[in-house]
């Protein structure tokens, strides 16, 4: 993060069977240039919030929506941008072009938004903030370890140079994700372990059905969880459960 806000631009068009054949084994490490971009949902204004709060987001955006607005209101919660290829009954296909995350592995869900919520609140080299972004998205491999990662945008003015500032606390790593096709599967409520395993198996027997390929990592048994909303209400909660496909 920063000399200027930290802006992405999304590509005029992108190339699926690139894109289709990338890692979704989770962020990579951060690079010395990226191409990222952002795409917002509509909502209304809002004051700064602390760490605590960061993430409790204050309005509801609809994850099903399949485009966004193209001029980024100046704060509230930006969605992750992508590119929709397909919906059905069942599940979205979604190209996510490249963009960077800060992440954490965790054991509470409670304990990884508190140390990600201080990073994007100033904890941070440059003593930055950030924008409020959704989804956060949190990976599960089937060794048991979890990690959680929330898309990076820095707040107008804020920062030094042209990538994210490095973290105040050694436990928050800096990556890129995205660079892959996603296939997408809602379901609301609790996020349970239960209700999570449930919807992921719905959601391989009909790409199954539907003749589509995961990528390596999924095919080993990873998976992630999308969620969208504040994260201390009672509004129902949406959630998301994403396996990386192969195309072509």
């Amino acid at each position: 993060m920063v000399a200027a806000a930290y802006h992405y631009s999304a590509p005029a068009s992108c190339n699926l069977r690139a894109a289709g054949n990338c890692s979704a084994a989770g962020a990579r490490r951060w690079p010395q240039t990226s191409n990222a971009s952002h795409s917002p949902p509509r909502c209304r204004r809002r004051h700064r919030q602390p760490a605590v709060s960061l993430f409790g987001f204050g309005s509801k955006s609809s994850p099903g929506s399949e485009q966004a607005a193209a001029t980024p209101p100046q704060d509230g919660p930006l969605l992750i941008p992508f590119t929709p290829i397909q919906k059905t009954a069942d599940y979205s296909l979604r190209l996510f072009n490249p963009y960077p995350v800060a992440e954490v592995e965790y054991f509470r869900r409670d304990e990884g938004f508190l140390v990600l919520g201080s990073y994007m609140s100033g904890n941070n080299a440059a003593s930055a903030r950030c924008r409020e972004t959704q989804p956060m998205v949190m990976s599960y491999s089937p060794d048991g370890s979890k990690k959680m990662a929330v898309a990076i945008v820095l707040r107008g003015n804020e920062g030094d140079s042209a990538l994210p500032p490095a973290p105040g606390n050694s436990d928050v790593q800096l990556g890129i994700a995205g660079g892959e096709v996603v296939a997408a599967r809602q379901f609301e409520g609790n996020a349970t372990q239960e209700a999570c395993e449930r919807c992921r198996k719905q959601l391989l027997a009909v790409l199954q059905r539907d003749g589509l390929s995961l990528a390596e990592a999924e095919a080993g048994g990873y998976f992630r969880l999308a969620q969208y909303g504040p994260l201390h209400s009672l509004s129902t909660r949406v959630n998301e459960i994403w396996l990386a496909v192969k195309l072509g």
